[in-house]
């Protein structure tokens, strides 16, 4: 899971969106191998947990902090730190979330 975060990572810092493409060969092949490592997971049943816009579940998010966000719902995840993840249905990685107030 780190090795993706890391990739993700990168292509933000890059500017990159991780569903697009880079006429830039290195920012292109990076585009390639977090792709393909995130859909090798995928097909051993690992899936991803980005919970933003849900509700908190302590069950399957760990907060970070909470904020003020106008117009949001008390409870609702507002931004997610760091993607959860669940393999074959159990969690093996909280999402890390910051919580509107």
């Amino acid at each position: 899971m780190p090795v993706l975060d890391d990739l993700e990572r990168a292509l933000q810092a890059a500017g990159l969106d991780p569903e697009g493409d880079s006429d830039d060969a290195l920012a292109h092949g990076v585009l390639l191998v977090f792709r393909n490592l995130r859909e090798t997971l995928g097909r051993s049943g690992v899936e991803v947990v980005d919970p933003t816009g849900e509700k908190f579940d302590p069950n399957f998010h760990e907060a970070l902090s909470t904020v003020q966000v106008e117009g949001a719902e008390a409870g609702v995840v507002v931004e997610v730190m760091q993607k959860g993840y669940r393999f074959d249905g159990h969690l093996i990685r909280p999402a890390m979330v910051v919580v509107a107030a």
